[in-house]
């Protein structure tokens, strides 16, 4: 409502800290949520995106590629890659070292090196370390040879698609 009394940066401020923030905390969280609240969360964003840009008629798939914005779901996707990066240098918590071993194989894969999936009694297909696997192995070989956390997230932040099974989010 007072949309037409702020200027574009004021309005990005206020979308980005009363709307957008609260999908960015805890953002692993919201990968695991059901179909329809993804959906919800994908409308809310496009609502806050029209009201920022003050764009009422492009369609919705295009909205966010022309204002430079990134879907909620590829952002979980980046920090469920970095959280995996993290855990295989051993720079996060300790408790996460164990959830990502790499499968030993004898032959040098374009892809680099893979994880191992876990058995299907162990982890469910709709878990972390299960999603987080998939993307992983999915992942071009250059970025996950990267040397550093820096570098990984520098190099994850030019891709744009990521390999995700979500049924939430087809």
């Amino acid at each position: 409502r007072i949309r037409k009394y702020l200027d574009r940066e004021k309005a990005k401020l206020l979308s980005n800290s009363f709307v957008l923030s609260h999908f960015r905390y805890c953002s692993l969280i919201w990968m695991f949520c059901s179909k329809l609240s993804a959906q919800k969360i994908a409308s809310t964003q496009r609502r806050a995106i029209r009201a920022v840009e003050l764009d009422f008629d492009t369609p919705s798939d295009l909205l966010l590629l022309k204002y430079g914005f990134e879907a909620i779901h590829t952002t979980n996707l980046r920090l469920l890659l970095i959280e995996v990066y993290k855990s295989l240098h051993k720079i996060n918590p300790e408790f996460m070292w164990d959830l990502f071993q790499y499968k030993h194989i004898s032959i040098n894969l374009r892809c680099g090196k893979l994880l191992t999936l876990p058995k299907s009694s162990v982890c469910t297909t709709t878990s972390l370390v299960f999603r987080a696997i998939l993307a992983w192995n999915n992942l071009p070989s250059f970025l996950k040879e990267a040397q550093t956390l820096a570098k990984f997230k520098s190099s994850i932040a030019k891709e744009r698609v990521f390999y995700c099974q979500c049924k939430g989010y087809i």
